[in-house]
């Protein structure tokens, strides 16, 4: 099958790189597709390509974010516009949008066309990771939408949550969190709206799911030490299996992780899961003197004595001045949610922001 990177010569004429040599081998092989780079001058030479773009052999499209060359006399046009054009004709076509610019600085509305964003020079250079999750996210796209097809726009929230395999303990309120737009008749712009909402919210935000530096707090671990064990069969046991599930950004379910912690100690655990961590690497076998390496430590904090309790983000360049470049486990009274956060969908958690000024 075919894989597109669409741009126009202005890109390229600005030095802009396209995918060449080892780079365009390692998406090729990642995602076993031939990758071909379009490039247009005028909307009609765009229009007939996807005219005549064939469904049945085309994995998905790689598209600029601004296609400037596109747009009629000289107008700039985004990749809003394109993709929009492309998936009103051919729906059954997964496309990631493509950037030189900074996520943040782009509008809400004009991601929101494209599956998910990626930097355009770093999947030049085909980093693994990324490989990775271009196939999640083409896969994913793709068995959504073959359902979608197979069903023909009925929408069976069962089999949703099958494809979803979601745990029993969290049916009900997982049931609620899908948004209305997906309980209802799909057409053919549902399956993109399903796809964007497990990628960028269940999988994307915490809630329902850890991430690793999640699950490791969770734990009271460092996340170097998490990933020590996530082998375990429990843990295994408790990990995201459904559509989108990605080797390369795993995910675990949080309302497994105590059974699992619990299935280690063979015993029920008291309180915060964090608190019987001692416990827990004696049971994954770790020497007593090699265990408090493998604890996490508060941010803001020398001593290991304060176990952390939440994952602070860092904040968007202005509300922290820049304090933080990552993710952190710390206190909850060191963080903050902040007023623009605060209203997230219901089962979903607000990101919350490190002080400044932390008293040590």
């Amino acid at each position: 099958m075919n894989l597109y990177w669409i741009d126009d010569e202005y890109e390229i004429a600005a030095k802009r790189r396209v995918p060449t040599g080892a780079g365009k081998r390692e998406i090729e092989s990642g995602l076993k597709a031939d990758l071909k780079v379009q490039l247009f001058k005028n909307s009609s030479e765009y229009g007939a390509f996807i005219a005549e773009l064939p469904v049945s052999s085309t994995y998905g499209v790689l598209m600029d974010y601004q296609l400037t060359n596109v747009g009629e006399k000289n107008k700039v046009e985004y990749g809003t516009t394109w993709a929009a054009q492309l998936r009103a004709q051919k729906p059954s076509i997964p496309i990631i949008g493509l950037s030189s610019e900074d996520g943040k600085k782009i509008p809400k509305f004009r991601m929101e066309n494209f599956l998910a964003f990626y930097k355009r020079n770093e999947l030049v250079g085909a980093k693994p990771h990324l490989v990775g999750e271009l196939f999640s996210l083409f896969e994913g796209y793709r068995s959504l939408c073959a359902k979608w097809k197979s069903q023909k726009g009925a929408f069976d929230l069962n089999h949703f949550m099958k494809q979803l395999h979601a745990p029993d303990p969290i049916t009900d309120l997982l049931r609620v969190t899908i948004p209305e737009e997906l309980r209802s008749l799909w057409d053919e712009e549902t399956p993109h709206a399903a796809s964007r909402w497990v990628w960028h919210q269940l999988l994307g935000v915490a809630g329902y799911v850890f991430d690793e530096i999640e699950a490791a707090t969770y734990l009271g671990l460092t996340e170097s030490a998490f990933l020590e064990f996530k082998k375990n069969k429990y843990f295994q046991a408790a990990q995201y299996i459904g559509v989108f599930a990605c080797d390369v950004r795993p995910r675990w379910w949080i309302c497994k992780m105590r059974s699992a912690v619990e299935a280690i100690l063979d015993d029920e655990v008291m309180g915060p899961v964090s608190h019987s961590r001692d416990e827990l690497l004696g049971a994954l076998e770790v020497p007593k003197k090699a265990r408090e390496h493998k604890f996490a430590r508060a941010y803001g904090h020398k001593g290991r004595g304060l176990i952390p309790e939440c994952v602070v983000f860092p904040d968007q360049d202005s509300k922290n001045q820049g304090y933080l470049d990552k993710r952190v486990p710390a206190l909850l009274r060191d963080s903050v949610v902040d007023e623009s956060d605060a209203n997230p969908p219901f089962g979903f958690q607000s990101p919350r922001h490190f002080k400044l000024n932390t008293e040590k």
